[in-house]
Parts: structure tokens; sequence; C-alpha cells
């Protein structure tokens, strides 16, 4: 997408988390006193990657873009591997993951992806400045930007399909879902731009490309934003690091990208299916996607998006249909639109296991 921001973990306050556990009917995590014993259960810290070499850490950038929901300019970092969740952290994946709950019986995986969507509405819409310093890859689950919710949303609904609903697994999906193959290898390896995010992810089998299928049209679009704007991204001061980025930025620009363009939106809608990735597209002529949510279908089978709105500074649903979304603002040119494919089941010995 465009260069990506990867959120700093905010930590939730205890009182947030006491009135959260409390709305999904776990034990109040607040701190107990300093004489008693702590009874917080707190998930085994994930296991960390070893270091890489030492890469300059990303500046902060600026918010959102033109788009009253789109953001534009995303701090990148480079990452060594998973940090294991602080306390107040891992408490609030765990609320999230009670709150989803199990799969239920004939229930579609885009359908559980909304359901685990749903589960964090409200949550804030985060855009703190990036870190100095060595990074690893933060999992906030208590904020989010567009980006970061799809990840999150789509990575817990892999996890509860495949009946793990645990730290270590959100961990892991996440480094799968965000980097090229699956694998971290510095600065380059993480998918920056959305429509390569959605391009490797589909090669992998982890969703369907569905412009074609819908009526799209292939579009060529230059990308440049992370190299015109090499100023903002100290990681690209190293020369292999810049050649490498330029290199894809290069493959990007020369492969055709299927868009439903704006005034098609309406009659694909009812097409669009619970948990499909929708990819906003723009007018701009050095990045092609600005915006990123979900779909969810209405009692009525009308769309909406689920996303994390720097508008409305909150995980929020649209009221309004996606394609009245799309043309309410002349930049918006079009969608891409993915459907995730749920994960393989693990072979368990009870039949009747998820």
């Amino acid at each position: 997408m465009w260069a990506r921001r990867t959120l700093s973990l905010s930590l939730l306050s205890w009182a947030l988390l006491a009135r959260a556990a409390a709305a999904a009917g776990l034990p109040d995590p607040s701190p107990p006193p300093a004489s008693a014993p702590k009874t917080i259960r707190v998930p085994p810290p994930l296991p960390a990657h070893p270091p890489a070499a030492a890469k300059p850490a990303a500046p902060p950038a600026s918010g959102a873009g033109e788009d009253d929901d789109d953001t534009s300019e995303i701090p990148m970092e480079t990452f060594v591997g998973p940090a294991p969740l602080p306390g107040p952290e891992a408490w609030a994946l765990e609320i999230w993951y009670n709150a989803v709950g199990a799969r239920a019986p004939d229930e579609s995986f885009g359908a559980l992806i909304v359901r685990v969507a749903e589960a964090a509405l409200g949550r804030p819409y985060a855009d703190p400045p990036a870190t100095e310093g060595a990074e690893v890859v933060n999992l906030n689950v208590d904020a989010f930007e567009c980006v970061s919710f799809v990840e999150s949303s789509l990575a817990m609904a892999r996890c509860i399909w495949q009946g793990t609903p645990t730290a270590t697994c959100f961990s892991k999906e996440i480094v799968t879902i965000r980097y090229r193959d699956g694998r971290i290898d510095g600065f380059p390896s993480r998918l920056h731009y959305f429509e390569d995010w959605l391009g490797d992810n589909a090669r992998r089998g982890h969703m369907t490309l569905m412009g074609s299928q819908l009526g799209g049209e292939p579009m060529m679009r230059h990308t440049a934003y992370m190299t015109d704007h090499a100023a903002l991204f100290p990681a690209l001061r190293d020369g292999e690091v810049f050649r490498r980025i330029l290199a894809m930025e290069h493959h990007l620009s020369a492969q055709p990208q299927i868009i439903v363009m704006r005034e098609m939106v309406g009659a694909i809608e009812p097409r669009l299916l619970d948990g499909d990735i929708i990819a906003v597209t723009t007018r701009r002529s050095n990045i092609l996607v600005r915006h990123a949510g979900l779909v969810q279908l209405g009692p009525d089978r009308t769309v909406h998006l689920l996303h994390a709105s720097s508008a409305h500074h909150k995980v929020t649903r649209t009221k309004e249909t996606l394609a009245e979304y799309i043309n309410r603002r002349p930049e918006r040119e079009g969608i891409m639109v993915a459907r995730p494919t749920a994960p393989p089941m693990p072979v368990r010995g009870n039949p009747d296991i998820p």
C-alpha cells in the first residue's frame, strides 16, 4: 500500500481492561495490592527470532491524507520478530478472543472474520510516531489503523478457525500475513504497498483476488511513493535497502491491477460476501491504494465497510453503503476486492473439535 505504518504498542489502561473484561465475562484483570499474589493469567511469552542486523528506525510521519478515512504516509519499521506481549496487551488479546468465542456450527470463514472485526468496534484509531532503536514485530490489539485492523481481524479469525486462539498463533499469523512469503528478511520484506500485500497473500492461497470475476478493469499505476519520499524513511539511507525497495516499486509499476471502477461498485455489491477485503484506490500518480477495510452485510444484505477510520478516530462501520462511500469522494477511483480463504483445519483425534 502506501508506505505503511506499524503501530507501537500503546497499552490499555487497567481500568479500560477491567471494563472490557467484565463485558467479556472474564475476571477483573486490575493489578492486586502489592501484598497479594498476582492472579493475572498471562499467555507464555512469544518466541523471539534471532536479532537481525541493526538498521535505521523509521521517523514520525504525517497522519491522514486528503481522504477523510485514508492514510497516505505510514512510517515503516524493520522487524526482527514478534515481541512478547506485556500483561495488559496479552489481556487485551485474550479479551478479544473471548468476546468472539469459538467458530459457530456451519459458520463461513467470512462470517467469522466479521464477528472478529465487530468485536473491535469502537476501539481507537491510533497513529503514533515510530520509535527509535531496534525494531520488533509489534502486535497492537487495542488500537488500529486501517491495515493493522484488517491484518489483526484476519489473523485472529485464522487462529479461531484452526482451534488455536492463543497469543502464539496470533503472532505467527500476523508475520505470515504481513511479510513477503511469510518470512521476515529485513525492512524490504514487509509488504508495504497494499496491492503487493493482496497479491502476495493471494499467491500463497490466503485469499482470492476477485477483480476479474467482478468485471474489473486492468489498470497500470506508476508506484514510487516510498522512494519519492525517501527522506521520510531512514531505512532507505542504506543503499541496498533503497535498491530493493526501488526494484519492488518497478515490479509493481509493471503489473496491471484489476480495479472495479467507482461507477460499477453499486452493481457488484450483491456479489460481495461478509469478510471480503476492500482496498480503496486513489487517482494519485505514485500510489494506488489509500485505504482498506472489510465487507459487512446488513440484515437486508446492504454492503457496508468495517474499517479503522481516521475521520471517526475509531473502528467503525459505515452507515452508507460501500458504493455510496466510494462515490462520496471524487479522489476515490474504485476498489480492489479479495476474498479470504479459510486455513486448513488441524488434524484432531475428535472429529467434533472445530
